[in-house]
């Protein structure tokens, strides 16, 4: 709430003294602050302007993060066809723009949409978050380790038999969450875990 509050005067800022080449940044910040807070329908209108205001100012850097945020909102939203289409074209712009750290969050998007899935697809959620994994290992991306261990861990918390594995992935992620003080994301992998028992 507090980043909300402040990147709604950035925006603001941005808009009043025409600095448009911060604006789709900003807004994209907010939109994603939105969906985070639990208001994905205020979002996407949100990070949807900041793509199009990306695209007329031909700004190319960490477009494939933003179209990901996009796709992310989508997912909150439960609307997986959208999400996954953006998480494709996150991954594209990332492999073109050559962000191999934006394409790792691509992956691990494609990794919660194979969980929300119905019946969840162990499979697919499996792969896709031990790609996006491996690149965060490699870049040193600690927060994306501890989400892709997070999403495992619920992930396997869904299918029987793999209980103790999304338990110990849950309290992995909680361990990195606690170390680089993500208390909101700490939070939510708690409740995970709180769920099961």
């Amino acid at each position: 709430n507090r980043a909300v509050e402040v990147l709604q005067r950035c925006q603001k800022f941005c808009q009043d003294a025409n600095i448009r080449v911060l604006f789709p940044q900003i807004t994209s910040y907010l939109g994603f602050a939105y969906a985070l807070s639990g208001r994905p329908h205020e979002a996407l209108p949100l990070l949807q302007q900041a793509e199009s205001e990306t695209l007329s100012i031909g700004r190319i850097s960490g477009q494939s993060l933003r179209v990901n945020w996009q796709g992310e909102a989508y997912l909150m939203a439960g609307r997986l066809d959208e999400a996954t289409l953006l998480a494709r074209r996150g991954f594209e712009l990332s492999e073109k723009h050559r962000e191999r750290g934006h394409g790792a969050w691509s992956l691990k998007l494609f990794g919660e949409i194979a969980s929300c899935q119905v019946p969840p697809n162990l499979k697919d959620g499996e792969a896709y978050y031990s790609r996006a994994l491996s690149v965060a290992n490699e870049l040193g991306m600690r927060p994306l380790k501890a989400h892709c261990q997070s999403g495992l861990g619920k992930l396997y918390l869904q299918m029987a038999g793999y209980l103790d594995r999304g338990r110990a992935e849950l309290k992995q992620a909680m361990e990195l969450y606690h170390e680089m003080g993500m208390k909101f994301w700490l939070t939510n992998a708690e409740g995970a875990l709180a769920e099961l028992s």
